[in-house]
């Protein structure tokens, strides 16, 4: 997708999108819409809380690294299916967990960019997150 116009601003959750899955075949795609800003809050809301500016230095402060990805992986199942349910069709992330490997990435960085939010970098967690490994 290019340069984003005032026409698709204004079309919001009716603009399509098709986005190809090569990973099913060559003319293999899916149609994505926008979320909307209650949508984009939900997903927010999984994977921040109800944490306020003054708490966020200690949002993962006491989450392993796998904790955190699993939370992640929540949050762009969760996007991905609200962009993909279109016209009755309801997606749910346990829907969108079947897609093949790479596919949820790919999509939900179309959904970013449909929708007008950043993909951005993976959470990392500080120095102070927990690790999985035990100490000695």
């Amino acid at each position: 997708m290019g340069r984003i116009t005032r026409e698709m601003v204004l079309k919001g959750t009716e603009l399509r999108q098709t986005v190809d899955i090569p990973n099913w075949g060559e003319d293999a795609s899916m149609v994505i819409r926008p979320i909307t800003d209650g949508e984009f809050m939900a997903v927010q809301k999984i994977m921040f809380g109800d944490v306020t500016m003054d708490d966020k230095d200690e949002l993962f402060k006491d989450m392993t690294m796998a904790e955190i990805a699993d939370k992640e992986k929540l949050v762009r199942r969760m996007a991905v299916a609200f962009a993909l349910s279109i016209d009755g069709e309801q997606w749910t992330p346990e829907d969108v967990s079947l897609l093949p490997p790479g596919a949820v990435d790919k999509l939900y960085n179309e959904v970013a960019i449909t929708s007008g939010f950043p993909a951005g970098p993976r959470v990392q967690p500080k120095p102070s997150a927990k690790s999985e490994e035990p100490e000695e």
